[in-house]
């Protein structure tokens, strides 16, 4: 007689996994949600408090692209000068951007099933999600990759000027797209980049946010949670590297002695440097429009691992660009199993970042054991999962279902 198990098929197991993860969801949203309606005071260092006055924490303008700044112009309007209404405000705005950048997904024919599944992966960053205003910039780079995978490449275009002049990181996507351009080169290829050539250009004439805030994130230094300060820290830890940290601007950074000074160029360019290896292999295997959403997560993925500046809510790019690859085939309601370690790996890496900074943060200047180690698990597991897609990137295929 065959022993039976705890399910009877594999519908009542994906059911059970549905009916945990809503549990899970519900549970996070509702601690998120009565923690941000709890709050009566907003700090006057916080992120909320800069956006308000639009001031740096040096009392200068606060170097963010154009778009961002009015983004942040439109929600005081809303608030008006209550501040903790503000905070609320774009809390509500971010979660429905988020909202939205998983409608673009079902809208590209991807399972809601799976949509719902895989966007779990964001649960134990919700109240980063919450708190930040990263959910706009990802959902500008949904769409434009949506855009341009449909065929509509100059809205594919527009889409991904916009998260660019709503956040820098956007603009790493670029090469991928001038990718597929060069690939099957056109009359209309070539107007559609002159387009975006002097779009730019007119932006950075007419907004000198933008040159500013270029020119402030190439200036900044390794943060304590960059990929380069984790293997610094933890040398310092052992070894005495002569490293030590300061408040700079809001964000805990390293101090570096003499023979490490020329570290945050280094970073900057091993960062550009990976993204535009993989768009140029993205090139030499065909620009394939098949291929494009696998090597949107390995940019995504490499240009926040190996960034000098790193903040927790930047890991809300690889786990929601994830999505579409997880999905494959993106008809198909059956949840593939077989790529639960690596999501599994993810999820871990969130909580993991989330745990060394903020929750730890204030052991950081003291290289607290605790705190390198969880800042370790995050970027291992996140270099593993980045590691095995690219190695395994052929089975990401996207066929029509």
């Amino acid at each position: 007689m065959a022993k039976r198990g705890f399910f009877k098929d594999e519908s009542q197991k994906e059911e059970f996994l549905l009916f945990i993860i809503a549990l899970f969801w519900l549970l996070g949203l509702f601690s998120a949600a009565s923690t941000m309606l709890a709050t009566t005071e907003v700090s006057k260092i916080s992120d909320q408090s800069f956006w308000f006055t639009l001031q740096d924490p040096g009392g200068g303008s606060l170097s963010y692209p154009f778009i961002c700044i009015l983004y942040l112009k439109f929600l005081h309007l809303l608030s008006g000068e209550n501040i903790l209404l503000f905070m609320q405000i774009a809390a509500f705005s971010s979660f429905l951007f988020f909202l939205a950048s998983l409608f673009v997904l079902y809208k590209m024919g991807i399972s809601p099933k799976k949509i719902f599944l895989l966007s779990f992966l964001v649960q134990p960053l919700i109240m980063i999600l919450l708190l930040r205003i990263e959910t706009v910039p990802i959902f500008l780079s949904i769409l434009a990759f949506w855009l341009f995978h449909s065929g509509k490449r100059m809205e594919g275009w527009l889409a991904l000027l916009a998260g660019a002049f709503f956040k820098v990181f956007p603009i790493f996507f670029a090469p991928l797209f001038l990718a597929m351009e060069l690939k099957n080169f056109s009359r209309s290829s070539a107007l559609r980049l002159i387009a975006v050539a002097l779009i730019s250009l007119l932006a950075f004439s007419l907004f000198p946010e933008n040159m500013r805030t270029v020119i402030f994130n190439s200036a900044r230094g390794i943060q304590v949670e960059s990929i380069y300060s984790n293997i610094l820290l933890v040398g310092e830890y052992f070894f005495g590297l002569g490293i030590s940290i300061e408040l700079n601007y809001g964000a805990h950074q390293l101090v570096l002695p003499a023979y490490a000074e020329a570290l945050p160029q280094l970073a900057l360019g091993i960062q550009v440097l990976s993204v535009f290896a993989l768009s140029a292999l993205f090139f030499l295997k065909g620009a394939r429009k098949e291929e494009l959403f696998v090597y949107a997560f390995l940019v995504a993925t490499a240009m926040i691992l190996f960034s000098k500046v790193f903040s927790t809510q930047f890991m809300l790019w690889p786990l929601i660009f994830a999505i579409p690859i997880f999905a494959m085939p993106w008809g198909n309601p059956r949840i593939q199993l077989k790529l639960f370690p690596q999501a599994a790996a993810l999820y871990l890496s969130a909580a993991a970042a989330y745990f060394a900074y903020p929750v730890l943060g204030y052991l950081m200047v003291e290289l607290s054991p605790l705190t390198l180690a969880a800042l370790t698990a995050k970027n291992v597991l996140l270099f593993a999962v980045f590691a095995w897609v690219f190695l395994n990137r052929e089975n990401f295929f996207l066929k029509e279902d």
